[in-house]
């Protein structure tokens, strides 16, 4: 019989288990958090004449194992009115009085306090306690086990959660390989140690390289640059997305993105292998631009294809005729030169446009 005194305390919580008329302060664990915090309920059971005196005042002892430790004692809303509670904590004891005048009396059995106690693992206990209720003692050396009863190995991992039940150290095995996660160096059994995982239970993903939760192999721009890994010419770097010239080195740190010998800074068209100058700036490079100095004369008619000022050198002595004061080199300048184009001629006596040179009469 779980509860011998029928006092719907059940024996392990119950200080008096034989009595059912008196079983002083009953404690009863609520719940243990998978931190190791245990929350029991004190219920005040009074063995005095309740019909003229009730309860007025709770004194009561606990003697925790090592480690445990009180971390918190509020009254409920029952005995509101109470001063208290004192709470007094040494290594292994602790000390909780509460009380209230005659008027904010208790009459019969009811919930007290509510004790917070953190553990540091979870096979302790609360192994006596004793105190009064007024000024009749009661006591129990029973011990009290703070973890619930579906933690065999007192991991706080309860029932079918702990996949090591009777391991303390151990309760998950993300990858079933019947290494617990704890022992385990690769979790999710990808390949990839848990240190160098940025996602140890996740068999699918081990890298981030962008740090924005997602996974390289699900992320669709893992460098996060903007540019969609799939169009990225180097979708690990943030700072390069585009090698033109296809040699391993991205646009950005690239001197020469078209590979043409033209260092960028001096290339008019940087991403175009083919074309490096643009004399007229038309947009058109100079290698497919037929007039390249813009003069309207063709470059294959043009002395001067890169010269927009010049595009004849009648004498063929490097100066165009517009800078060349002696066109057809005669030495008579072309100011001077009735034929300055005609290196044979430069006088007209007669002014009948036959050079003098050539004219009979």
């Amino acid at each position: 019989d779980p509860d011998d005194d029928n006092d719907r305390v059940e024996d392990s919580l119950d200080a008096y288990p034989f009595d059912s008329s008196t079983s002083g302060v009953q404690l009863v664990l609520v719940d243990i958090t998978t931190e190791g915090l245990a929350t029991i309920k004190a219920f005040a059971g009074s063995d005095v004449d309740t019909t003229t005196q009730g309860i007025t005042a709770i004194e009561l002892g606990l003697t925790l194992t090592s480690g445990a430790d009180i971390i918190s004692v509020e009254k409920t809303q029952a005995i509101s009115g109470w001063f208290g509670p004192l709470l007094n904590q040494n290594a292994t004891s602790t000390s909780i009085v509460t009380y209230g005048t005659f008027s904010q009396q208790i009459v019969g059995e009811q919930e007290v306090l509510s004790i917070d106690i953190r553990l540091n693992d979870g096979q302790q206990s609360l192994t006596s306690l004793a105190g009064y209720l007024n000024e009749s003692a009661f006591s129990s050396s029973q011990s009290f086990a703070l973890r619930m009863p579906d933690d065999l190995d007192g991991d706080f991992w309860r029932g079918a959660a702990d996949r090591f039940p009777l391991d303390p150290t151990e309760w998950v095995d993300t990858d079933d390989d019947g290494i617990g996660n704890n022992a385990d160096a690769d979790d999710d059994n990808d390949g990839i140690e848990d240190a160098a995982d940025t996602f140890p239970l996740d068999p699918e993903e081990s890298v981030d390289a962008d740090g924005d939760g997602i996974g390289n192999n699900a992320d669709p721009d893992d460098d996060n640059d903007g540019v969609e890994d799939g169009s990225d010419a180097f979708p690990l770097d943030a700072t390069e997305s585009v090698d033109t010239d296809g040699d391993g080195i991205g646009n950005n740190a690239d001197a020469d993105d078209d590979n043409d010998g033209v260092e960028d800074d001096s290339d008019a068209f940087q991403f175009d292998a083919s074309e490096s100058v643009d004399t007229d700036l038309d947009g058109i490079g100079n290698s497919a631009d037929t007039d390249d100095d813009g003069d309207s004369v063709l470059d294959t008619e043009d002395a001067f294809p890169l010269d927009p000022a010049e595009s004849i050198d009648t004498d063929l002595d490097g100066i165009g005729d517009n800078a060349d004061p002696d066109d057809d080199n005669d030495g008579v300048e072309d100011g001077a030169d009735v034929f300055p184009l005609d290196a044979g001629e430069s006088v007209d006596t007669d002014g009948d446009s036959i050079g003098n040179n050539t004219d009979t009469d």
